[in-house]
């Protein structure tokens, strides 16, 4: 979605467009299909100008660039004759009722601009990118007050802190909470407000009913924000519905597979639906498109072990491991990879480094995966039961983990979860 004032939308996030660029597209958009001169676009991009035809080839492919893999296609070259776009373009009419993209528009082009900045901060997975998400996000909001979708905005990097290990449970769902409040207090109807609120409910507090009720709420209002799907699958996961978090993940993926929160969502889900293979192929095309994220090599050790591949799990983990530089949660999923595939020590002292971090933390149920696979029941029972009393968001998933199923012939680890 191209919004004039403020800039282009792909997939719910910004897409920072340089001026030239963005009168292009403007230009092409205005054409609606027909072709535009190499003279037009040069009279109307560079006005007064001497412009060299390669500045003009420098814009298109940088424009195509921008547009993703499809650019070539929404831009076509028309040979001896200049340029068109290659798709049908309508006009976005709004609603009486806001979706939650349009909601993520500031009218103060200041608050938009460090929200904007915030957002691209959060695209960072480490710890302090997404500290400074949070503030330039709450800086958003100081700008403009009724920038609900800012507020919004920190209650889902708070959700990521929490998942990611960078916050202590209890802290992170205070923290997200009031969030939460403060978006729902400057727009009762925000979609992104109600979503995220609906997961602290059901993967933090287990009131299920009323994040099920908010998830319909909002849904109803958007049914395109794919984030909703996510977080309900999160929360059927915790009910130990698999199948349920399974569809839900992939509906989040289907509306927008671009968003890595969506598609490490299905391949968990798929991994926990005894659908191993399918999340590792999964995960296998994520680590090619997307090499400097680091879930993505985790998952894939972690598939790829489980199914015995071990030559594959080994190389994955490893470039997860240096991708990372030590982050414990991944230690902790390198602990399991290496545990399967018969290297005890390594896999016992990864293990060992992740259970003594404090901040960022693994989380317990991935350590307790590592420990079941070393053997050591009672060590991963032990950090199941800490999981539990700390409120650990991965705690009730884990009754769907499959390297937790030699567990599930002790009493003791049913009884966590009854």
């Amino acid at each position: 979605m191209l919004h004039e004032s403020v800039g282009l939308f792909r997939d719910e996030r910004p897409v920072p467009l340089p001026p030239k660029e963005l009168a292009l597209l403007l230009l092409l958009l205005q054409a609606q299909g027909q072709v535009v001169s190499h003279k037009e676009i040069e009279e109307k991009v560079w006005p007064s100008q001497v412009v060299a035809y390669a500045s003009l080839a420098r814009c298109v492919y940088s424009l195509r660039k921008l547009l993703g893999s499809d650019g070539k296609r929404y831009l076509e070259t028309v040979p001896k004759r200049g340029y068109r776009l290659g798709v049908a373009v309508k006009k976005f009419e709004p609603s009486q009722t806001k979706s939650a993209l349009s909601e993520c528009i500031s009218t103060l082009p200041l608050a938009y601009s460090h929200y904007a900045a915030g957002d691209r901060e959060a695209n960072d997975p480490g710890p302090a990118g997404q500290a400074r998400a949070v503030l330039l996000f709450e800086e958003a909001a100081r700008v403009d007050p009724r920038f609900a979708a800012a507020h919004a905005a920190v209650a889902d990097t708070r959700m990521y802190q929490i998942v990611r290990g960078d916050l202590v449970p209890a802290e992170g769902l205070k923290l997200g909470l009031e969030a939460c409040r403060r978006a729902l207090e400057a727009n009762p109807t925000l979609v992104q407000g109600i979503s995220i609120l609906a997961w602290f409910k059901g993967a933090m507090l287990g009131e299920f009913d009323e994040a099920h009720t908010l998830l319909d709420e909002a849904l109803a209002i958007d049914p395109g924000y794919s984030r909703a799907y996510v977080y309900r699958s999160w929360i059927f996961r915790n009910q130990g519905l698999a199948r349920e978090s399974t569809v839900a993940s992939q509906r989040a993926a289907d509306i927008n597979p671009h968003a890595l929160l969506n598609r490490h969502g299905y391949s968990w889900a798929l991994f926990c639906n005894d659908r191993v293979a399918d999340a590792l192929a999964h995960e296998e095309t994520l680590q090619r498109m997307y090499p400097q994220d680091d879930v993505a090599p985790t998952y894939t050790g972690i598939f790829a072990a489980y199914l015995g591949r071990y030559r594959e799990a080994l190389a994955a983990i490893e470039a997860a491991i240096h991708i990372c530089a030590g982050r414990p949660a991944v230690r902790a999923g390198a602990a399991y990879v290496f545990a399967r595939a018969g290297e005890t020590e390594r896999a016992l002292q990864l293990a060992e480094d992740a259970t003594a971090a404090i901040l960022p933390r693994a989380p317990r149920p991935m350590l307790a995966a590592a420990y079941a696979e070393l053997g050591d029941v009672d060590r991963a029972l032990a950090l199941l039961s800490e999981a539990r009393d700390e409120g650990c968001v991965w705690f009730g998933p884990a009754r769907l983990d499959p390297r937790l199923a030699s567990l599930k012939s002790d009493d003791r680890f049913m009884a966590l979860f009854s």
